[in-house]
């Protein structure tokens, strides 16, 4: 059997799985991420950023390596915080300090990354069946 590590440089990811550096103190844990600008680092996605994918862990301060799924490329359902009640199906958006909420009917361009496979409240974790971010204007 073969190890395959998230930080490979070969340029495979086991999983869709890669290591990242935080940018600071992160509470990152099931939020999106987003690439920090220097080589790679990410912050905590936006409402209106183009999300990497997922942190699988928190970092204590900068430079703290951590686990990040990426959407695209996941091999199965993902974890996100819910930014506010979230129903079985909705699609779903990055919000505010990484969480997510259902695609909003305001009119708007919203990167779409995956549908909800189950009902949440506001802070609570949602699991969702991941896809490649798709940008959709309502």
């Amino acid at each position: 059997m073969n190890t395959i590590f998230a930080n490979s440089v070969a340029g495979e990811f086991a999983a869709g799985d890669l290591t990242r550096f935080a940018n600071g103190a992160l509470n990152a844990r099931h939020r999106l991420v987003q690439p920090a600008g220097s080589a790679r680092t990410v912050a905590l996605c936006g409402a209106n950023d183009l999300p990497l994918g997922v942190a699988q862990d928190d970092a204590e301060d900068a430079g703290a390596p951590i686990n990040v799924t990426l959407l695209g490329s996941a091999n199965r359902t993902l974890c996100a915080v819910a930014a506010a009640n979230i129903a079985e199906g909705d699609l779903l958006v990055p919000a505010a300090d990484g969480t997510v909420r259902k695609l909003p009917t305001a009119s708007g361009t919203y990167h779409v990354i995956g549908r909800a496979l189950q009902a949440a409240s506001a802070g609570q974790p949602v699991g969702f069946d991941p896809c490649f971010p798709q940008a959709r204007t309502v």
